[in-house]
């Protein structure tokens, strides 16, 4: 029982008993044997419940029931019950304050000091040399976490800054969840700032990774000391970026390119898309290989052009994106649009078709250089265009012909004249 509630309806308990049956046959002094036919019969287990059951709350639930020689479902329905009582009781304590500190390769340059601070989504993020907090960490649990806890391994020679963070939640899973999606914000918002200009796009060097998640999160609130560790597909084996040096001039232009998000953005406004396509954006700065760039800008190009309106068809996403281009300057567009049109097609085939060979690293580039456009374009005008039903009827009206636009703008002004 779970909330007062079977833990498996009536019509599934028969497959549930025999699945049950089958995994404990299997378990054996505190562990199953590993396989594929027992991996798919603990995700039975998990998928036939009512509630939703992680691998380890099965595991552990198995494990409860073989201490006690149970086997029956109820028992294990018991079991469950324990364990969720258990974490309820872990999470009824005091919120804590948790200081953050996430290791980055950038380098600061000089002119970013202690006092440099950028707000996003109501999130004060600090930017600190790695050397300036290093002596303010638990020295001896620090050590061991670094050398031995983590994996992939973090080599603090390749750590060079900091970003610091305060947050509230009783334990320090908590205090991430609640300010992930401003870091992936304010992640996006520092790639943003590393583009090269304001109207021509570059078409050279790295075409996204500066500021990849960091492997590690540590976590000091008063006398307590813990860690996060998360798998990335910066393997340190030489895939990582070039480290980027961080100035006050680039945290400048994220700042600019975040000034009306620095507090949540209103659900439902144009400021909300902004928000997503710059966390898509940090998102997407996690991917290593071509045909996961090309996927996460994708999201950032449909976070953009409102895809969740018309079903994210490939074909409107790229008549959508087409009207960006004409921001650039001193470069031919006029193939752009059967161009972004071939980027989809590969893009399908990753998808739907799961090749990718012939993913390009220009391909890539490309996307990147119409999305840096396009989140320029969107951020400079969402106070022009402040909700989604405004974006709607821009994208229509650019997509007319040019006759279709006169006549448009004409029987607007004829209306709004009476």
């Amino acid at each position: 029982m779970t909330n007062g509630k079977p833990l498996f309806a009536d019509k599934d308990r028969p497959l549930a008993r025999d699945t049950l049956a089958s995994v404990l046959r299997e378990f054996r002094d505190g562990g199953i044997v590993a396989g594929i036919d027992n991996t798919i019969l603990l995700r039975t287990l998990s998928a036939l419940s009512t509630a939703e059951l992680s691998h380890l709350d099965v595991i552990e639930a198995l494990s409860s029931l073989h201490r006690r020689a149970g086997g029956t479902l109820e028992e294990f329905e018991g079991a469950i019950a324990e364990r969720r009582k258990a974490e309820s009781i872990g999470r009824s304590g005091h919120n804590k304050t948790w200081t953050l500190y996430l290791p980055f390769n950038a380098a600061l340059v000089d002119d970013v000091t202690a006092a440099t601070v950028l707000r996003i989504s109501g999130v004060d993020f600090s930017f600190v040399r790695w050397s300036d907090v290093r002596p303010n960490l638990h020295t001896e649990d620090l050590r061991r976490t670094l050398e031995y806890s983590i994996f992939p391994k973090i080599d603090e020679r390749d750590v060079a800054s900091c970003v610091t963070v305060r947050a509230v939640g009783k334990r320090i899973e908590d205090a991430w969840e609640s300010i992930v999606s401003a870091f992936d914000l304010m992640r996006g918002a520092l790639e943003f700032a590393f583009i090269a200009s304001d109207t021509t796009p570059t078409l050279t060097g790295d075409p996204i990774g500066y500021f990849a998640t960091p492997r590690v999160a540590l976590g000091v609130a008063g006398e307590e000391f813990n860690y996060l560790s998360f798998y990335t597909e910066n393997t340190g084996d030489g895939a990582q970026r070039r480290a980027p040096r961080l100035s006050q001039g680039h945290l400048r232009l994220a700042e600019q390119a975040t000034r009306h998000l620095a507090e949540p953005a209103e659900e439902g406004s144009t400021l909300s898309a902004v928000a997503d396509a710059l966390r898509l954006y940090g998102q997407a700065a996690d991917a290593r290989l071509p045909h996961r760039q090309l996927l996460g800008l994708w999201q950032v190009a449909e976070a953009v052009v409102l895809s969740t309106t018309f079903k994210g068809d490939t074909k409107t996403v790229c008549r959508r994106l087409v009207s960006f281009v004409d921001e650039w300057s001193n470069i031919d567009t006029r193939g752009m649009p059967r161009t972004l049109d071939a980027i989809a097609d590969k893009r399908n085939s990753i998808v739907h078709r799961g090749l990718h060979g012939n993913t390009e690293p220009e391909d890539v580039v490309i996307q990147k250089a119409v999305c840096d456009t396009a989140i320029r374009w969107l951020t400079r005008n969402a106070s022009r265009f402040p909700t989604p039903m405004h974006l709607e009827e821009y994208y229509r009206f650019v997509q007319l012909p040019s006759n279709r636009q006169t006549a448009a703008t004409e029987t607007y002004r004829a209306l709004g004249s009476r």
